[in-house]
């Protein structure tokens, strides 16, 4: 039998997982931002995989503008919130 690592071994961190949970946490309670997504062309087989997509209104750009407000733009440095880089 073959096992299989969702969480590759030494790759990861505990601080990775608590980032990653923590973001998907974050998303949630922003749940009616999302609208959701349609298909603009789909084949009859793997449409998922073939498919294109379209976000159904701007739900994307109102998404990131809430994540700008709550995290300023210093969050790709690992900065603390609104910290100036100097």
């Amino acid at each position: 039998m073959h096992k299989i690592r969702i969480v590759p071994r030494r790759v990861y961190t505990v601080s990775h997982a608590e980032y990653a949970a923590d973001r998907v946490g974050w998303l949630y309670k922003k749940r009616n931002l999302v609208k959701g997504l349609r298909f603009v062309e789909e084949l009859s087989v793997l449409r998922f995989f073939f498919g294109k997509l379209e976000a159904i209104d701007d739900w994307g750009a109102r998404l990131a503008e809430e994540f700008k407000k709550e995290f300023g733009t210093n969050y790709q440095k690992g900065l603390p919130l609104n910290s100036s880089v100097g």
